[in-house]
């Protein structure tokens, strides 16, 4: 999750300057984040 946080701040603030934006692959980032997830998720299946 702190990764999409700075992910998404990142992108704000290269909003706000002059330099340019390359393309987001929205997919493979959520794709990482769940996948860093699963043990989380996991274990709070079993509880």
């Amino acid at each position: 999750m702190q990764r999409l946080m700075d992910q998404l701040l990142m992108i704000a603030r290269l909003d706000r300057s002059s330099m340019s934006v390359m393309p987001v692959n929205l997919s493979m980032i959520a794709r990482s984040i769940s996948e860093d997830n699963i043990p989380a998720i996991r274990q709070k299946n079993f509880q």
